[in-house]
C-alpha cells in the first residue's frame, strides 16, 4: 500500500506544446465501486490494473498542507479479465495520458474523448504536500477539492463539469464589483430582476444542474445577506419554471428585459444569464437564443453584448 499525494489542475489546451502530445497512451476505465473506488483500467495496448482508492485522508502526521492524500492499492491484472470487469462497471471513460516531465516533476496530463471531449486535467504527484515544484503555462485551476473532476464523478456524469469553483468565484467578484456602489435601496429592488436571469437562463435548455442551481445560490448570497439563500433560491428557480412553462420563454424573456430596464440593471443582468449559460457546459443553442432576445429587448447593442460575454468568459479562464 502506498499513500497517494497529488494535485490535480484544468489545463489550457490551447497552451500545451505540440511536443507534450506526443506517445500518449489511450485507456478505458470503469467502476467497480464508488467508495471505495475500484477501477478497472485497460491500456490499449495490453497492460490492465485493478486499483482501490480510499477516500481523501483529511489529517496526516506526515503531511504538512492539505493537498488531497488516499491509499492506494494497484494490482496488474489479465487484459481479458479487465475487459470481462469492464462489462461489468456500470460507468466508464476514454482518454489519452500524456507525460510531460517538468523540472524535477512529471506531470499527467489526460485528454478525455467521447462525452467528456474537450476536457482536460493535469495531475502531479508529491511526496509531500507542500513539495514545491514547477507549474508550467498551461495549467490552470486547481481542482484538487472539486469531487466533479474525480474520474469516478465523470464517468458518472457522462460529461465534463462546469466551470471550476475558483472561476466562478472569479466571476462572482466582478459580479460584485458591478453591484458595490448600488445603494441599499436599489440593490434590494434590483434582486427580484437579476435572481430571474438567473434563473430563466438555468431552465431555458430545459434541464437545471447541479453547476446551475449552486450558482444562483451564489448570485443571490452576492445580492443579499440571507441565511436562508439557498432556499429562497431554489424557490425563485421552482417558480421561474412554472411560470417559463405557463406563459413561454419568448414571453417571459420580454417580461425579464422591461424589469431589468425598469431598475437599470441590464448590463448586470445580462452578465448573471450569461455567466449561468456558461457555467454548465458553454452557452448552446437555447441559450444563446434567450440572450440575444434579452438584447434585443433591451436595446443592447451586439457590440455591447460581445462585452459582456467577453467579460464572463474572461474571469472564468475560458
Amino acid at each position: 500500500m502506498k499513500l497517494e499525494i497529488e494535485r490535480k489542475f484544468l489545463v489550457k489546451a490551447a497552451k500545451v506544446p505540440s511536443t507534450a502530445r506526443t506517445n500518449g497512451q489511450r485507456f478505458t476505465q470503469g467502476y467497480l465501486s464508488a467508495r471505495p473506488s475500484v477501477r478497472v483500467r485497460l491500456e490499449h495496448g495490453g497492460h490492465a490494473w485493478l486499483t482501490i482508492k480510499s477516500e481523501a485522508i483529511e489529517k496526516d502526521r506526515d503531511r504538512q498542507a492539505d493537498a488531497p492524500a488516499r491509499q492506494e492499492y494497484e494490482y496488474e491484472i489479465p487484459a481479458a479479465d479487465a475487459k470481462h470487469l469492464l462489462g461489468l462497471c456500470r460507468y466508464a471513460l476514454d482518454k489519452i495520458r500524456y507525460r510531460v516531465k517538468v523540472g524535477a516533476h512529471t506531470w499527467e496530463l489526460d485528454e478525455f474523448l467521447g462525452p467528456h471531449k474537450g476536457l482536460w486535467l493535469a495531475e502531479i504527484e508529491l511526496s509531500r504536500a507542500d513539495e514545491a515544484h514547477d507549474v508550467p503555462e498551461w495549467v490552470g485551476d486547481e481542482v484538487s477539492d472539486d469531487d466533479r473532476y474525480s474520474n469516478g464523478a465523470l464517468a458518472k456524469a457522462g460529461k465534463a463539469p462546469g466551470a471550476s469553483k475558483l472561476a466562478v468565484q472569479r466571476a462572482l467578484e466582478l459580479l460584485g464589483d458591478r453591484l458595490a456602489n448600488f445603494e441599499a435601496g436599489k440593490r434590494l429592488g434590483t434582486i427580484g430582476p437579476l435572481m430571474e436571469a438567473a434563473s430563466l437562463m438555468a431552465v431555458a435548455d430545459g434541464e437545471v444542474d447541479d453547476d446551475e442551481r449552486e450558482v444562483i445560490q451564489r448570485v443571490l448570497q452576492k445580492l443579499s445577506i440571507d441565511s436562508l439563500s439557498s432556499v429562497v433560491a431554489d424557490a425563485m428557480l421552482t417558480r421561474s419554471i412554472e411560470q417559463t412553462a405557463e406563459v413561454g420563454v419568448e414571453r417571459r424573456c420580454d417580461e425579464l428585459a422591461r424589469a431589468l430596464v425598469k431598475h437599470d440593471v441590464v448590463r448586470e443582468g445580462l452578465f448573471i444569464a450569461a455567466l449561468v449559460a456558461e457555467i454548465s457546459g458553454g452557452i448552446v443553442a437555447k441559450e444563446r437564443a434567450v440572450l440575444d432576445r434579452l438584447a434585443d429587448r433591451t436595446a443592447t447593442d451586439e457590440s455591447s453584448m460581445a462585452k459582456i460575454v467577453s467579460s464572463v468568459h474572461d474571469a472564468l479562464g475560458n
